[in-house]
């Protein structure tokens, strides 16, 4: 019977591991006392509520950083907005000038149809009138209307902007 022996031949082994220790958690506190300038260590007796006003503590901070990121993003989307509405006004602005276009050549279509058609030979007229001719001489008058010398004109192509 060897499990009833007076002599122990070796002492008795365990392999214990804690079942809930965390050591994220316990790190985590660690940083927590530390930041609130506490320490572990220290030999100071427990006061009633130190747990509590420490929830309390962080629950405020935890307040004060998310009032702080809803500001920006309250300004974020104010900001975003405004553009929004700038962009939709400058689409708007162009297609009503894409619809001016198109309603100006409408009406002119229609003034074009409404009027009254000339005889061919005026409109033969019309056309030979504003034809170039290479043989016909041109005057070139000044904003007055009085006519230019040549030497004028040749002055004018020379220096084409009154340099």
């Amino acid at each position: 019977m060897g499990l009833f022996s007076p002599h122990k031949r070796r002492p008795n082994q365990f392999n214990y591991t804690p079942r809930y220790y965390d050591p994220e958690q316990e790190a985590l506190d660690e940083r927590r006392a530390e930041r609130f300038g506490e320490s572990k260590h220290q030999s100071e007796e427990y006061k009633p509520g130190d747990r509590i006003r420490l929830k309390r503590e962080m629950r405020q901070q935890r307040q004060a950083e998310k009032e702080q990121g809803s500001k920006s993003a309250r300004l974020r989307k104010i900001v975003l907005i405004i553009v929004g509405v700038l962009a939709l006004l400058w689409v708007a602005d162009r297609f009503a000038s894409l619809f001016e276009l198109f309603n100006a050549d409408k009406q002119q279509s229609e003034l074009a149809g409404s009027q009254e058609e000339l005889p061919a030979d005026e409109i033969q007229q019309i056309r030979e009138d504003l034809e170039f001719d290479r043989n016909r001489p041109r005057v070139i008058t000044d904003d007055e209307g009085n006519p230019l010398s040549e030497e004028e004109v040749a002055k004018m192509f020379e220096n084409p902007f009154g340099e």
